[in-house]
């Protein structure tokens, strides 16, 4: 007789676990908790008890005890994916980057093409200051990527550098187009054509560190400006240049 694989509920007890899933959805939470903890007891490698425990806790405000049962289930399913992108939203929400890296780590394991999860994971991994890993992360997205579609990289570096800025990291804004236009897939997307008057100028400021980002001006102001010309609205300026 074929062996259930560990993580699965064993058949006797599906009708058990629903009955708890049933109970949760009522309302009769204490009952539904019960239920769960004898399933755990007959079955302690079952995943959906843990799951649901961590949803009842989840209602309940509990999120740190939600969490820690989250991840019990996920390590006892540790082919969903989704969940573990779940369990890194949570963990961000906690402050935890470290285990949202972990999470994404796990989820590439099953997943390791999923430009999403490579791109959260390296993102994270720049904000932990390990550019080693992050930019190993950003070049697997790329050899994932048609050698046409370098262009697609450029814009989701955009994006980042666009978020960095938002968050008054106008150093990893910068850092990040910088790496975007040191790799050679998204500059041979660019041939044939020209950058934008912004990428100009996120050009400047990686040749010229003294150079800040005025996200109020327009984007045809986005262009250097010498140091003894003054000139109010500018987009990209000389420290102190513009009053």
């Amino acid at each position: 007789m074929q062996e259930k694989p560990p993580g699965r509920l064993p058949r006797a007890l599906r009708g058990r676990m629903g009955e708890a899933n049933t109970r949760f959805v009522q309302g009769k939470q204490e009952k539904a908790i019960w239920l769960c903890l004898d399933i755990i007891r007959q079955a302690p490698l079952a995943y959906e008890p843990f799951s649901t425990l961590a949803m009842i806790h989840e209602d309940q405000g509990d999120m740190e005890k939600s969490l820690r049962l989250a991840f019990t289930a996920a390590h006892l399913n540790p082919s969903d994916t989704e969940e573990w992108a779940r369990l890194a939203e949570m963990s961000l929400e906690q402050d935890n980057i470290k285990q949202a890296i972990f999470c994404y780590t796990q989820a590439l394991k099953y997943e390791p093409t999923n430009i999403h999860f490579l791109w959260e994971r390296s993102s994270l991994c720049e904000q932990m200051g390990d550019r080693e890993m992050a930019m190993d992360g950003y070049r697997r997205i790329l050899n994932l990527l048609p050698a046409s579609d370098g262009e697609r990289f450029l814009q989701l570096a955009r994006d980042k550098a666009k978020g960095h800025w938002q968050a008054s990291e106008g150093a990893s804004a910068i850092s990040m187009i910088e790496e975007a236009f040191s790799i050679p897939q998204t500059l041979s997307s660019m041939e044939g054509g020209s950058l934008t008057a912004g990428e100009k100028a996120l050009q400047v400021t990686v040749e010229f560190p003294k150079v800040v980002l005025d996200e109020e001006a327009s984007e045809e102001d986005q262009e250097a400006v010498p140091l003894e010309e003054e000139k109010k609205g500018c987009s990209v300026i000389w420290m102190g240049a513009c009053p």
